[in-house]
């Protein structure tokens, strides 16, 4: 982001880091063999690797194949967007990266600043008294709260002044975010929560002056039965006439492509995330652990599987039960998309697996059918609704600051909204927070493949 300002500055005892994509995740197959934890895994599709860091003990081929493959290009538009913006080669952001940047280094990077500076990175440095001087020579003198400074306006000013009550739309194209991880219930920002989603496709499509809709994609997935709630109110709203476009942002799989395979139109960007058609279950059971603690259990029950929990014994046919469970959510999953896309089962199957996809490959692939950000679904969406004029109508809980922002600048600029990127969980709340809900496995459509970190 800063790349793309006319000047830089960075604060002497500042640094600046240029780290490039992709990690390392755990792998606690070891840990959990020494326990004597038995990890049972029904994932389906072998580029599905959500459950790896359980199940292996490295990473598997499949899964270091497909995050070269959707690294690589995002990375590379990256760097091409910041070396363009600085007029620079892109192999200088790659040195950058490679040699001047320091991991976890946020400040006095003196040595680190004078390489960027010399690199054209950044156009010097300045610590705030100079930056204020700096800014009030450029943009002239004000007197704000008793002091001297450049005329500005903090984003909660700005805010102040936006309008709070909503506009009266007519021939309007709705716009619903699916954002963050898909859960049921309510959920707070940052979570996209079916019956908040659910909530909201309800109230666009009820509306008389809602045309068409446009659903706002970021999400790597979550729940089955949360997807499919959301891709309910979808067949809804489009029974009632309504045209439905989805805008896939940063990411869109697995749920995230649950929810929008039944649109009318798809649109995606160039470096979107999408695809990871797969179902992950995995869970470990503690029977093991209990006969080397001395903990034994008895009863009676009504039925072969009453009272059953993950510190017994697993029966070949449970075993079969949960199998068969993951391969028919497998299965849906697959028909859904087959269905939404118009394409063969078969071909959706040999695309599928659980392999995520770069948004342009997905366009090859017939999983989206344009490349396009916000603005281009918006404008899709009226032209299937076949409106002349429209105007947008965001459908929200309660407008945020920011969202009021963006809705301010959205007829001004073309602002599109980017989704937020997710980082791994911590090492052991990942480890613990898997055990600590095996009273009730769940399979799920979650692609961690497309958990980024910067």
């Amino acid at each position: 982001m800063a790349s793309q300002a006319d000047e830089v500055f960075v604060h002497p005892a500042g640094a600046l880091s240029i780290s490039g994509l992709g990690g390392y995740r755990d792998y606690t197959r070891d840990l959990t063999d020494k326990l004597r934890i038995t990890v049972h895994n029904y994932s389906q599709g072998d580029y599905k690797s959500a459950t790896e860091g359980l199940t292996r003990r490295d990473m598997s081929d499949a899964d270091r194949e497909q995050r070269m493959e959707l690294l690589q290009p995002i990375w590379q538009t990256m760097k091409t967007r910041m070396a363009a913006a600085r007029d620079v080669d892109p192999a200088v952001i790659q040195s950058m990266a490679d040699d001047f940047s320091v991991p976890l280094l946020g400040e006095a990077g003196y040595h680190n600043l004078a390489q960027a500076e010399a690199m054209g990175l950044i156009d010097g440095t300045m610590n705030f008294p100079e930056y204020r001087e700096f800014m009030m020579e450029r943009f002239g003198r004000v007197t704000k709260d008793g002091r001297d400074t450049y005329p500005h306006i903090s984003m909660d000013e700005y805010a102040s002044l936006t309008k709070t009550t909503p506009e009266q739309h007519e021939n309007a194209v709705a716009v619903v975010f699916v954002q963050g991880g898909i859960q049921e219930g309510p959920q707070g920002p940052g979570v996209a929560g079916a019956d908040d989603i659910a909530n909201l496709l309800r109230t666009a499509y009820s509306k008389d002056s809602t045309k068409a809709i446009v659903l706002r994609v970021n999400s790597p997935g979550g729940s089955i039965i949360a997807s499919e709630m959301i891709r309910d109110e979808v067949s809804a709203a489009q029974r009632k006439g309504i045209p439905v476009v989805v805008s896939m942002g940063d990411v869109a799989a697995s749920g995230g492509v649950w929810v929008s395979m039944s649109a009318d139109k798809i649109y995606a960007e160039p470096t979107t995330i999408s695809g990871s058609i797969g179902v992950a279950v995995a869970f470990p059971t503690f029977e093991r652990v209990m006969d080397w603690a001395g903990i034994n259990f008895d009863g009676v029950t009504t039925a072969e599987n009453t009272g059953w929990s993950p510190v017994l014994p697993m029966s070949d046919k449970l075993d079969a039960l949960f199998a068969r469970w993951a391969s028919t959510a497998y299965d849906r999953f697959v028909n859904l998309v087959a269905e939404g896309r118009n394409k063969e089962p078969d071909y959706i199957r040999s695309i599928a697996g659980g392999r995520v996809w770069i948004g342009s490959k997905a366009q090859e692939l017939g999983l989206v059918d344009a490349m396009g950000d916000l603005d281009a679904a918006i404008a899709s969406a009226a032209e299937l609704a076949q409106l002349q004029d429209h105007s947008v109508d965001y459908v929200t809980k309660k407008p945020s600051k920011f969202m009021m922002i963006l809705q301010e600048l959205q007829g001004d600029i073309g602002v599109r909204v980017s989704g937020e990127l997710i980082s791994f969980s911590d090492y052991m709340s990942r480890i613990f927070g898997v055990f600590e809900d095996v009273s009730e496995p769940r399979a799920t459509v979650l692609c961690t493949e497309c958990m980024v970190e910067l």
